[in-house]
Formats: structure tokens, sequence, C-alpha cells
């Protein structure tokens, strides 16, 4: 009686260490997989966090127009987003442009924003772009947007030049659009 409940009790202990032993393999394969992927899949991967700047001041909009604080908000905004660039977010900027864009402006400006990605890559360039002044229309959605441009290249800073961003926009149903935009295009040369 008590050798049978011996070897009962051995090839329970039997199947219990098999099993841990199975287990332990298990979790020693996951921890390979894992530290393989840490090894070699993290260095591909590059996380670029774009936030817009926050707006500082109250404002209001209607179907007929735009209050001069949101506009000079705007201009501030779209300055930011299409001069402080670097071959890895002009293209992330530029779709956060894009819904502000009026339809036939769409077209040209992904081309711009392709020329300025092709050209900063090439010369391994970024922009940093500093407003200092933000100038709006009195009648009409017009925004100026002075500013000093930091040209990089690398992490070496190669110049700095004053810039102007010009802005014509419209309202419609209460939608800001813009219709024209001018800047230098010469800025990363």
């Amino acid at each position: 009686m008590r050798l049978e409940a011996y070897r009962e009790n051995v090839a329970k202990l039997g199947r219990e260490v098999r099993f841990l032993r199975m287990a332990l393999l298990v979790v020693g394969l996951v921890a390979l997989v894992m530290s393989l992927l840490v090894a070699f899949g993290g260095k591909s991967v590059r996380v670029e966090v774009i936030h817009p700047p926050g707006t500082g001041k109250d404002f209001w909009v209607s179907t007929e127009g735009f209050d001069k604080s949101y506009l000079e908000q705007m201009g501030v905004f779209l300055g930011y987003a299409l001069l402080s660039v670097t071959p890895e977010t002009v293209d992330a900027q530029a779709r956060m442009v894009l819904p502000l864009l009026d339809p036939r402006m769409r077209g040209p400006f992904k081309a711009r924003a392709m020329a300025m990605r092709k050209r900063l890559s090439e010369h391994g360039m970024s922009l940093a772009f500093h407003p200092k002044q933000v100038w709006v229309g009195k009648k009409d959605c017009r925004i100026r947007v002075d500013g000093e441009l930091t040209i990089l290249v690398g992490s070496a800073q190669a110049r700095r030049k004053p810039v102007s961003l010009h802005v014509d926009c419209v309202s419609r149903n209460g939608r800001f659009y813009v219709t024209r935009m001018d800047y230098d295009d010469r800025l990363a040369r």
C-alpha cells in the first residue's frame, strides 16, 4: 500500500517536473525572441512627434469672417508648419496644412513640399522658423508673418536669414481656407 502511494507520488512529481521544464523552455524562447526584436528591430523605428503650437488668445469665428487674433494664430501656425521642417517631417506637416488649403492649391502645394523634402534630404538640412511679427489685413483676410529662418546642416547652424510668409485666406461658411501662400522657395539653398 505504501509502495503504491510512493509510486503515485513519484509519477505525479515526474509530470510536474516535465510541465515545469516545458514552461521554462517556452519562457526562454519568448525571452530570446523579445531580446532579438529589441536588438535588431528597435534600430529601424523612428518616432516623430509633431505638435502644432497652442493658441494663446481667445478669438471668434463667424460665417462672414475671422477675428484678428484667430488670423494671427493661423499665420504663426502656418509659419511653423511650412518653415520648421526636416526631411522626415515635411510630409507630415504638409498633411496638417492640406485641409486648410483651397482645393485649387493642393496639387501645387504637394509638388512644392516634395521638392523641399528632396532638397533638404540631398543636403542633410533642416529649417527652424522663429516668428517675430505678425501683420493682419484690416479689411481683407491677409496675413504676413515676418521672422527669422535658421538653416541647419546636420546639427550645425549654417546661417540665419529673414523670411516673410504671405497668406491670403477666405471664409467659406465659417471655415478658414488659404487661397494664396507665398514664401521664398530658395530657402534651402
